[in-house]
């Protein structure tokens, strides 16, 4: 929820982050006392409401006046001057604060479930970072707007995501993906599955590209094994229904997978994902077992032709046209077809001509007979 942070705070928290800060005047704020009261009052307190939140509702707030008293103490503390200015302390304890939670707090819970339980609290974790993060990364602004634009530093909000990236991510994702990849299996198989559970999960792995809105880590973490899984189930399934199963079942069962495929990509995938898994679904359901489909004693593409399977047909026509290759041997099999239903009504005309010719002569020689006798 992108008003997520706002909510943990009144309504006008943001306000005091828009202007260059308060002016002060008061007693120098050493860094023990200053972070202290940003640790506690800022950063844990946020953590503990966080910890504490279910089902998107708040149990306890950060007040807007709380809010104002960290910004002003975050402005205060990088303002002051050396060597009482605390910019670079301020932000590297911000960076150890977030990483410590991510390593103490959030990992272990995650590690701690199991198949759809530990995605559905990854998911939980995630969403609650990006508020903390948000959140913090207002009180903390001042250090962005000057300290890290000076020393082009990663923004505060960045820290965060890639620390969730290296601390919580890395540590689950290969058992993350395998969970997934196993409800991807149980829905091919005919199963129901949390779909928008599915769907969450699969974006974090396109989240964690980061600022760049990069899908390396999507391609290389989850989208390449979910590829291998694919060609490796409709191998399986193309070899048996070729076994089992006449031309035009096997075609059937074929166009319906390639639209389950298609919707699969809109429920839960990201799009980029649906030509590349298409690809994979049309070369071991069409491609790989083209020949022995086309050439099925009794069912094939001669059966279609000669039959006059308009609807089957069409239907071959439909799927090899997808394939760069499909309509070649395809193509062939109607010249050889046209071929020899021409060449065989030749053959028939032919031998009609000669019955009709052996007829007439009969009947001249009779007559000739008839007429010598008279």
């Amino acid at each position: 929820d992108p008003r997520g942070a706002d909510r943990l705070t009144g309504a006008g928290a943001r306000g005091a982050a828009r202007d260059g800060g308060p002016t002060m005047n008061g007693p120098t704020i050493t860094l023990d006392d200053g972070w202290q009261t940003l640790k506690t009052q800022g950063v844990q307190k946020i953590q503990e409401i966080l910890e504490d939140l279910t089902e998107n509702k708040y149990r306890i707030r950060i007040t807007t006046e709380e809010y104002s008293q960290l910004y002003t103490m975050v402005y205060s503390m990088c303002t002051q001057k050396p060597p009482n200015n605390w910019s670079e302390q301020l932000y590297n304890n911000y960076c150890q604060s977030v990483k410590e939670y991510l390593s103490v707090r959030v990992l272990p819970r995650i590690k701690a479930k199991s198949n759809e339980d530990m995605l559905r609290e990854l998911v939980r974790r995630w969403d609650n970072h990006k508020l903390m993060i948000r959140f913090l990364s207002h009180v903390f602004k001042y250090l962005d707007r000057f300290y890290v634009k000076r020393l082009s530093l990663p923004e505060l909000s960045e820290v965060g995501s890639n620390s969730f990236h290296e601390i919580v991510f890395n540590a689950v994702k290969r058992d993350v993906r395998a969970v997934i990849l196993q409800l991807i299996l149980k829905e091919r198989e005919g199963e129901l599955v949390d779909r928008k559970l599915v769907k969450d999960v699969i974006g974090i792995f396109v989240d964690m590209g980061g600022t760049r809105n990069s899908l390396e880590v999507y391609t290389t973490d989850f989208e390449e094994a979910l590829l291998l899984a694919t060609r490796e189930f409709y191998r399986v399934q193309s070899s048996s229904w070729t076994e089992q199963d006449s031309f035009p079942d096997y075609m059937c069962k074929a166009e319906d997978r390639l639209n389950q495929e298609q919707a699969r990509v809109q429920h839960y995938l990201h799009p980029s994902t649906e030509e590349k898994l298409l690809r994979v679904c049309e070369d071991e359901l069409l491609s790989i077992p083209e020949t022995k489909l086309l050439e099925k004693e009794n069912s094939g593409c001669e059966a279609l032709l000669r039959d006059n399977k308009t609807e089957d047909l069409a239907r071959m026509y439909r799927l090899f046209s997808r394939v760069a290759t499909g309509l070649a041997p395809i193509g062939a099999i109607v010249r050889k077809h046209i071929t020899d239903v021409g060449m065989a009504l030749v053959r028939k005309q032919e031998g009609a001509g000669a019955a009709v010719g052996g007829s007439a002569a009969a009947g001249s020689a009779a007559a000739g007979s008839a007429a010598a006798g008279s």
